[in-house]
């Protein structure tokens, strides 16, 4: 029956690498990055902003010739349309960077995105639109009315478990070649064995000493039957 060389820490990898890349990808993706309020006409609304989505927004009513919320979401039509540069970094690094470093290295991704929700904050002064969803108090880093959406905290919760997974495989790398060292050498000793036992040094030492000493008591029984051979033979052709 084959057996599976992959330990307990490996598949804790592959859970936590999948774990992550969901919830980097689920919060990317969905605009609830920072939650606030709209008063328009009496009627507050809740609306949610991301890196390049925004849901429930002021729209003119041409018909009615005012404002009304419309209540879905949607993204900037263009990249420019990002309402500021930290925002249109940020969306650059998560969607581009990181989608590609996360197959080749877990750490300098997950280092991508802690970037990305770092620099996300200092655009929210700028953005007219935030300061009318969270108030005049609004700044970098400072949110005024308004609080963290939780796809924002599963950003950084998804960057966080990437850097343990990409502990964990250097890890696991290590391990796997200290054992391998070790079989090497291992090896290395058993054909060094074989070939100094197939080696025709008669002054070593044998390993197995009962075989050996067998062997050599053959050897030497035969010797003296030989030597006694002679000896009578040449006792016999003295008598001649």
């Amino acid at each position: 029956m084959p057996t599976s060389d992959l330990t307990a820490l490996g598949f804790g990898w592959i859970i936590l690498s999948v774990l992550s890349t969901i919830s980097i990808i689920w919060g990317f993706y969905l605009p609830y990055w920072i939650v606030g309020s709209i008063s328009l006409n009496g009627k507050k609304t809740t609306v949610y902003f991301g890196s390049f989505r925004r849901c429930n927004y002021p729209v003119f009513d041409i018909a009615l010739k005012h404002f009304r919320m419309e209540n879905k979401c949607g993204r900037y039509a263009e990249f420019g349309d990002i309402p500021t540069i930290y925002w249109q970094l940020a969306t650059h690094i998560l969607t581009k960077n990181s989608a590609i470093l996360v197959g080749l290295l877990q750490v300098v991704s997950a280092i991508g995105v802690s970037c990305g929700c770092v620099i996300y904050p200092m655009g929210w002064g700028e953005n007219p639109q935030v300061v009318d969803a969270c108030g005049p108090a609004v700044g970098p880093y400072i949110l005024g009315e308004c609080k963290l959406g939780w796809a924002y905290i599963a950003m950084l919760l998804g960057s966080a478990i990437t850097l343990v997974c990409g502990a964990i495989s250097v890890c696991a790398i290590k391990d796997k070649r200290a054992t391998h060292h070790t079989f090497r050498q291992l090896d290395s000793r058993a054909k060094q064995d074989q070939e100094d036992y197939y080696k025709p040094n008669y002054t070593r030492q044998f390993r197995n000493s009962s075989l050996e000493a067998s062997r050599l008591i053959d050897l030497h029984g035969r010797v003296e039957e030989v030597r006694s051979s002679k000896a009578r033979h040449k006792s016999l052709s003295s008598i001649k």
